[in-house]
């Protein structure tokens, strides 16, 4: 039997990653306790990491019942779907990072300066890459998964500008140190309109052409090995 097929390695390894992305998670929001307002909420960064560890406590529900029920050999086939794009979502959140990020990436010490940094930065995303890539029967990935991976990031959008809207209409917020934009992208104060467009046009076509890209590569996989 194959370890990868295992699934009380698949058990085991779950519970590794909720503990880590919990970790890192928990640190996060602590550390934003020294700042005026804890907007811990507003990052991409940590409602994909929170996304990611609701997800993976599925699949260990998942594993669980496939060992009560005596399969204890097998790949997830029960939430492919979400784990594809969360898979997508933490993969984004690690390369984007690590390339823009003014913070530092994994070769400058500030990077490593925080728990919560590395954690949800490199670590988690690269134990939730191996368990998707490892665990999961890529086969039951849906036809129409570029149009489920694009309504996390379209609502995320709609809730920072509808945000930034509210903060810049109060004055009580204009004058207390809330963060009107997690991101440069979503600025527009700063940048024009066609510009910020331009960027959620970018945006759209990234996580949709992933999508469509990696389903793409799995079919590809999926029929080499058949044939």
């Amino acid at each position: 039997m194959r370890l990868l097929d295992n699934r009380y390695f698949h058990l085991g390894i779950y519970v590794l990653y909720i503990i880590l992305g919990t970790t890192g998670i928990i640190f996060s929001y602590v550390g934003w306790f020294v700042d005026i307002h804890n907007e811990f909420y507003i990052l991409f960064t940590n409602q994909t990491n929170i996304i990611g560890v609701i997800c993976v406590a599925f699949l260990l529900v998942s594993a669980i019942i496939d060992i009560v029920k005596k399969k204890t050999v097998g790949r997830e086939e029960r939430f492919v779907n979400f784990a594809f794009c969360c898979f997508i979502y933490l993969t984004i959140t690690m390369i984007l990072y690590n390339v823009f990020s003014p913070d530092g990436h994994i070769f400058t010490i500030k990077f490593w300066s925080t728990v919560q940094c590395p954690v949800l930065h490199l670590f988690a995303p690269m134990l939730y890459i191996f368990i998707f890539l490892g665990f999961t029967n890529k086969d039951k990935i849906s036809k129409w998964i570029p149009l489920f991976v694009i309504i996390y990031p379209l609502l995320y959008s709609i809730f920072i500008f509808v945000r930034a809207a509210i903060l810049g209409d109060v004055e009580e917020f204009q004058i207390s140190g809330y963060i009107k934009f997690p991101y440069p992208i979503f600025d527009y104060d700063s940048y024009p309109i066609w510009l910020i467009c331009l960027f959620m046009a970018i945006g759209v076509v990234l996580f949709i052409g992933l999508a469509i890209l990696l389903r793409f590569i799995f079919q590809r996989k999926k029929k080499a090995l058949a044939g």
